[in-house]
């Protein structure tokens, strides 16, 4: 299993990543209700921050065609 792991692109972990920081920042974006509740809009506005670093560092392992229909595509579901 660990052989596996290692043999998949650092891009890929990188988007995971970002699609994971994607998913959660909409979350607390949306727990936020609008701007009462300013910690959630923090962390929201913090994991957006990251979000887009790691897809950043992720092009430089993947088409950026690739990297924006399944970072946008999976953090819709």
């Amino acid at each position: 299993m660990f052989a596996l792991i290692s043999k998949i692109n650092p891009g890929a972990w990188w988007l995971i990543f970002a699609i994971v920081t994607d998913v959660l920042s909409t979350f607390y974006s949306a727990k936020g209700n609008g701007l009462v509740n300013k910690t959630a809009q923090g962390i929201a506005l913090v994991l957006y921050i990251i979000s887009f670093a790691c897809a950043a560092i992720a092009l430089k392992y993947m088409q950026a065609g690739i990297l924006y229909v399944l970072w946008s595509g999976v953090g819709v579901l």
